[in-house]
């Protein structure tokens, strides 16, 4: 039943509820990695409406090799913390030797205190709890995609609550 209505949400969204008054700042694809295939196709179908060019891949491998074919196209990983393969923190800092200035943010439903202990306290990545609504993940990402380069990368993991 619940599974419905987030399809169905996902589907009839309208701009204005997703806030999408040029706020889609991207210099490259999105690479979504997550293994759960309902949440993986509603979160390509929202940022695809949103105006996203999204990748997806199941697998950390799968990322890995969808990101080598062309990591300067990819602009931000947004990841699973627990995959199959590898959490998706051991994936962003693989990524990050290719491409330095990825921007990554991390996905989980495990509460956050949870997450932080399979994360280095200097990652800088953004972190959003799931479940979360296609207005919370476009905003979130928007977000993360217009941080400023010149911000240290050393600094905590950020939650879409601001906790």
């Amino acid at each position: 039943m619940e599974r419905r209505h987030v399809e169905s949400e996902a589907v009839t969204v309208s701009e204005s509820r997703l806030g999408l008054q040029n706020t889609i700042v991207s210099a490259g694809a999105i690479l979504l990695v997550e293994d759960e295939d309902f949440v993986r196709k509603v979160t390509c179908e929202i940022l695809r409406f949103a105006g996203y060019e999204v990748l997806a891949a199941r697998t950390a491998a799968d990322a890995a090799r969808v990101f080598r074919e062309q990591p300067a196209g990819i602009a931000l990983l947004v990841a699973d913390v627990v995959l199959p393969d590898r959490n998706g923190s051991e994936l962003a800092g693989e990524l990050r030797v290719m491409q330095s200035e990825l921007k990554v943010m991390l996905i989980s439903g495990y509460p956050r205190a949870r997450i932080s202990s399979l994360l280095g306290p200097e990652s800088g990545f953004s972190y959003l709890e799931k479940p979360f609504s296609a207005e919370t993940l476009v905003r979130k990402i928007s977000e993360v995609l217009q941080e400023s380069a010149k911000q240290p990368k050393s600094c905590m993991v950020r939650s879409a609550s601001g906790t």
